[in-house]
């Protein structure tokens, strides 16, 4: 981000990731109806490793609107990181004032003119949700008279802050999101928690004329590993001091292109095979330690990858579990977590989940060693790619 203000009065960002096109749709035609002046604004649509098939359909639909900008960084086999795709957002805006949203939300009109009324350099917004239902279709009401539905449906609370209204220069003193927060949860509590302690006053946004509203979607179904609230708990209470040390001294990240992702690059040309493979076989915790081990043993630039099928069924565990057992509980310390009680039942019916769950935390403790890597998780399959720092 500049340090001096030039460019349009407001900036909207929206992260995004492999979104239903009808649902980015409803949003833009929300912003293009909002009543502010195109010459007024820009819109960054920042596409954090959409799938080929989502990538090609988000640009195409940006062509219409010339207030719009797409980009396109290469996060492909990636987690989900919000904090990320804001922050890279926030490196390439220009307006006097930043608004956060999400592909999923429609501004009703006068909602943006509203808060450019009322913006100054002291305080933020933050506005309710009015979530629309599975079946809605009368979308094109909404930014014509966002009102008419207004007390139909279900409303957010006030301390919903996925989306904010913010001067510029209040995210520069803030520092950026905290990029630990990914795969789901906290980003946006932690940092409007930071323009809180700048101080900037938080205003919630309560007149019954401006809001905004939620298309409904379907929750993710592969979702995040056990514990995962837990951690980002923990990160919070335990290790502020450390992340507002590096909030303030990193700047924003750039644009990732296919040269820096190896990894990526060995999934799509399927030259991954010249690599280490590691099976996923029974006992699961040993195959687990199996997988340490090996990557541990690898030299700089060398990779392992591995699949697992998902065997649909109950898996015996041969003897000597609670020593393996032993071994990963190790591992997963660092995040005072557990596998919990050793009975059958646990470890062979989720055994694939637990896999799912130990490549996650694997992934998230060793950054530092991992020079990149790509994770393909499915209901039928896992697949993994990573290669030593």
């Amino acid at each position: 981000m500049s340090n001096s203000i030039q460019g349009p009065r407001l900036s909207i960002i929206i992260p995004y990731r492999n979104r239903e096109k009808e649902r980015l749709q409803n949003c833009l035609r929300s912003i293009q109806h909002s009543g502010i002046s195109e010459k007024e604004m820009e819109v960054i649509l920042l596409d954090y490793g959409s799938d080929t098939p989502q990538k090609e359909e988000a640009s195409t639909l940006c062509v219409p609107y010339p207030f719009l900008q797409y980009y396109f960084t290469e996060t492909e086999g990636w987690f989900w990181n919000r904090s990320q795709a804001l922050n890279t957002a926030l490196g390439l805006v220009k307006g006097e004032y930043v608004m956060v949203l999400d592909a999923d939300i429609i501004l009703v009109k006068g909602l943006i003119p509203y808060l450019l009324e009322q913006a100054n350099e002291h305080s933020y917004w933050v506005y309710k949700y009015v979530y629309l239902p599975e079946h809605f279709k009368d979308y094109a009401a909404l930014w014509q008279d966002g009102a008419r539905y207004q007390k139909k449906f279900v409303h957010s609370a006030d301390t919903a802050v996925g989306t904010i209204f913010a001067p510029r220069t209040a995210f520069e003193k803030a520092g950026l999101y905290d990029d630990f927060y990914c795969i789901w949860g906290k980003e946006d509590l932690d940092f409007c928690q930071r323009l809180d302690a700048l101080p900037l006053q938080r205003k919630v946004l309560r007149d019954p004329q401006y809001f905004s509203y939620h298309q409904w979607h379907p929750h993710a179904q592969l979702g995040f590993p056990r514990g995962w609230l837990q951690v980002l708990e923990r990160w919070e209470q335990d290790m502020v001091p450390v992340k507002d040390l590096l909030r303030l001294a990193s700047p924003p990240p750039r644009i990732l292109t296919l040269q820096d992702r190896p990894a990526l690059t060995l999934f799509r040309a399927g030259s991954y095979t010249q690599g280490k493979q590691v099976a996923w076989f029974a006992p699961w915790v040993y195959a687990s330690m199996e997988w340490v081990r090996t990557f541990q043993d690898l030299n700089s630039g060398e990779w392992l990858y591995g699949s697992f099928q998902n065997p649909r069924r109950g898996l015996k565990i041969s003897s000597g579990r609670k020593f393996l057992k032993k071994q990963v509980d190790k591992i997963l310390s660092r995040w005072q977590l557990t596998l919990g009680k050793t009975d059958d039942d646990m470890l062979d019916i989720e055994a694939f989940w637990y896999l799912r769950d130990f490549l996650y935390y694997f992934i998230i403790s060793q950054q530092k060693d991992l020079q990149d890597y790509y994770l393909r998780v499915h209901a039928e399959e896992i697949f993994f790619i990573g290669i030593k720092r």
